[in-house]
Parts: C-alpha cells; sequence; structure tokens
C-alpha cells in the first residue's frame, strides 16, 4: 500500500500534550508539542518504551520518572504493568527494567524492507557518530513534520527533541525537505494553516517557504538557523523514495549549535549523502531526479 496524505489529514484534532523533565546532563527539557487527544496511559506507555531505545539501558522507576517528568507512582505502576505482560523484565538486585524479547518480536512481520534490515538505522547512527551531532529522522503528518527517530550526537543539542514530536512543516529544515516535490499552491495553503496552528504567533512567509524548497531543489540539502531554538540550525536532506515500504517521503536532519554547523556544513553534507548512497545506493541518473 502506498502513502496517502489523506489518510493522515483527519488524524489531527487541537491540543498539545507537553513533556517536560531533565536530561542525563541535567538540561533543563523544553515542552515538546505532541498530536492531541491522546490518552495519558497510551502516550506514557510508548513514550517509556522509546525512552529504553534511546538509553539502551537498564531503567528504574525513578528514573524514568525523572527522565519523562513522571509522578514517581505512575512510572512505577506503568513499568510495572508492562513487567506483568511480558514485555519488561525486572530485575529484584538492582530494580532495574529491560524491554524483554516480546517486544524485539512486535516489528519482526515487517521482512526485508530497508527499516526492518537495519540498515535505516545503521546509517542515522553512523551519521551521528561521524558528524557528532544529533540526528532525525522525520515523516509528514498533515501540516507537521514528525521526528520518528532521534539519535543523540556527542555535541550538545541546547534543547529536548523527543520521538513523537512534530513541527510545522513551514518551519523546519526536514519540513522543507519532506516538501520538495510540493506544487507552490500547496505550500502556500500549508503556509497560511501555518499562520492559524502557529502557537507562538509567528507570521509565515510565502515567498520565504518557497525560496527554501527552490534551494533545497537545488542543492539537494537545505540548511537552516534559528527556526526551533536561537542559536541552533539544522542541515536536513531528503532520503530517496524507496526507504520505506509504502512510498512515505522520509528526511534526515542533523542539529546542532549555529555556529558549528556553518564551519562544517561542506563536510557534514558531504558525510550525509555518503553514508545514504552507502545504505540505499541508487543510480547517478536516479540521484540527479532525487
Amino acid at each position: 500500500m502506498r502513502y496517502n496524505e489523506s489518510m493522515t489529514e483527519t488524524a489531527i484534532e487541537d491540543g498539545d500534550v507537553p513533556l517536560s523533565g531533565s536530561t542525563e546532563l541535567g538540561q533543563q527539557l523544553r515542552p515538546v508539542n505532541r498530536v492531541g487527544a491522546i490518552i495519558k496511559s497510551t502516550q506514557r506507555t510508548l513514550e517509556i518504551l522509546e525512552l529504553f531505545d534511546l538509553v539502551r539501558g537498564e531503567l528504574t522507576a525513578i528514573e524514568v520518572g525523572r527522565r519523562l517528568g513522571y509522578p514517581q507512582s505512575s512510572a512505577a505502576a506503568l513499568l510495572h504493568s508492562l513487567e506483568r505482560m511480558g514485555y519488561l523484565d525486572y530485575s529484584r538486585e538492582t530494580h532495574g527494567y529491560l524491554p524483554s524479547f516480546r517486544v524485539l518480536l512486535l516489528g519482526s512481520w515487517l521482512e526485508g524492507t530497508p527499516i526492518r534490515e537495519g540498515r535505516l538505522r545503521r546509517m542515522l547512527e553512523e551519521t551521528a557518530n561521524e558528524t557528532g551531532c544529533t540526528v532525525m529522522l522525520a515523516a509528514r503528518f498533515s501540516i507537521y513534520s514528525q521526528y520518528l527517530h532521534v539519535v543523540l550526537g556527542g555535541g550538545e543539542l541546547g534543547y529536548y527533541l523527543a520521538v513523537g514530536s512534530r513541527r510545522l512543516l513551514v518551519q523546519s529544515a526536514t519540513g522543507f525537505a519532506l516538501l520538495r516535490d510540493a506544487s507552490d499552491d500547496e505550500v502556500r495553503r500549508l503556509v497560511r494553516r501555518a499562520a492559524a496552528e502557529a502557537e507562538d504567533g509567528r507570521q509565515h512567509s510565502e515567498r520565504d517557504a518557497l525560496a527554501n524548497i527552490q534551494l533545497l531543489r537545488e542543492n539537494g540539502y537545505l540548511f537552516v538557523q534559528g527556526l526551533v531554538a536561537p542559536g541552533y540550525g539544522a542541515i536536513a536532506i531528503r532520503l530517496p523514495d524507496n526507504v520505506d515500504p509504502r512510498g512515505r517521503p522520509l528526511a534526515v536532519a542533523v542539529g546542532g549549535q549555529s555556529e558549528d554547523l556553518v564551519k562544517r556544513k561542506e563536510k557534514i553534507v558531504e558525510t550525509i549523502h555518503r553514508l545514504i548512497q552507502n545504505h540505499f545506493p541508487i543510480s547517478a541518473e536516479d540521484q540527479s531526479l532525487a
């Protein structure tokens, strides 16, 4: 089944669910915009599993509550429920939890795709290792760019970026990359919708949005600064269309301090393109059309 943007248009409802807490380094986390009208227990359950994917190690109820900003009692109850259902293993010695083999089997039916084979994840991790920056994978969700996977790099990102968080398409590097093939009329429509949806009251320029997309088409990447947080930027590149088995457009971005990205922009862009080609080789003719 091919991806159809109309599949997600009706899924957006008003309201955002904030997420707060602190990272292991003690940085204050910024609120994260989530899709509205989510049942809290469902959201928290999935955020716990995503946290294990990020940390890749054992976590106690205290650590989960601290990192995700949950009351300790709520974190303990959710972890205990997941353990009783067989999705987590519990150690009486350390009072820590780890995902069980049952979690691994959840996606076992997705055989034969780049995502299941691990190529996409390896590409993102190698990008983070070589650039030392945080790397984000994003897909389009209605008028938003939503982060499907985040790999923390060695550098300081300066703001918390959770899996599942979203940005307006016309207010993010990944968003512009996802709009690479959009018509001018569609971009203008998205800019008007963004003006109505923007929580900060920011005005969006149709001219700037169209110019950013044109730059991405011409250069194969887009470098933006200050769209998400002052002093920070991102370099975004559209992934080949055959990466997702459903045909969803996907984009990858490297984020970090603007000053650092300016100095290393050419090297970072070369690294991203090289790793994409290594893991998802396409012909020279297809590359020119990408």
